[in-house]
């Protein structure tokens, strides 16, 4: 799935793979991220926030809100969901 953060696109695999991706016309360039923190046009984020908004697209990646106990538990049911062979 690609999905758009602030300008930037990602794409997500497995539910926790995350390429930075640069579309170019008709080609896409991909670029795994390794690293804990990404960051957008200056700013820094959490991978896992990136993630969480990869499923949760109205969600506020920007507010000072911290992804709870219960926020991450929501976001490792849906990985579980849609990517079931791979945890």
């Amino acid at each position: 799935m690609i999905f758009d953060v602030n300008g930037v696109h990602f794409r997500l695999f497995y539910g926790d793979e995350l390429y930075l991706v640069r579309i170019n016309g008709r080609t896409e360039n991909w670029k795994k991220i390794e690293s804990s923190q990404v960051t957008i046009n200056g700013k820094k984020y959490a991978k896992t926030r990136i993630i969480y908004k990869a499923f949760n697209a109205r969600w506020d990646i920007d507010s000072d809100e911290r992804l709870s106990h219960e926020m991450l538990t929501d976001l490792n049911y849906m990985i579980k969901m849609n990517y079931p062979n791979h945890h």
